[in-house]
């Protein structure tokens, strides 16, 4: 794959490839924050692996994902079965945009640095049992 081939930096272009957007990785997050812990903040993180070819699904291990991040915020006032139903529904909305959504449409891969981003990421492809 060209970006295994490439010298580290923060973006990258690719001409030939194949993403497997029927094995993604998720890892499911929320967290408490803004002023006075008001803000539920649940986030979703996916990643999918790319490979050269549809083929190399079968013999390589991914070197590279692509990546795609969910986010809502809600009120940290609402009451726990509500905020579990809030829960449901944004996931239920996010896996409906993953499916519907054309991965191969981006002019260049940005390649994440240390961040909460990017703990999030890592997760998700642990998670990933295909690979």
């Amino acid at each position: 794959m060209e970006i295994n081939r490439s010298s580290l930096t923060k973006y990258y272009s690719l001409q030939s490839y194949y993403i497997d957007k029927n094995h993604p990785g998720i890892f499911l997050d929320v967290e408490v924050g803004g002023r006075n812990d008001q803000n539920f903040i649940m986030n979703i993180y996916v990643a999918v692996p790319i490979f050269s070819k549809p083929s190399d699904t079968l013999t390589s291990v991914p070197s590279s994902w692509l990546a795609t991040e969910y986010s809502e915020s809600i009120s940290n006032r609402l009451e726990p079965s509500e905020k579990e139903k809030k829960f449901h529904e944004f996931a239920n909305k996010s896996e409906l945009d993953f499916r519907s959504k054309n991965l191969s449409d981006f002019k260049y891969l940005d390649h994440i640095g240390k961040s909460d981003k990017e703990e999030g990421l890592k997760k998700a492809i642990e998670n990933n049992k295909f690979f």
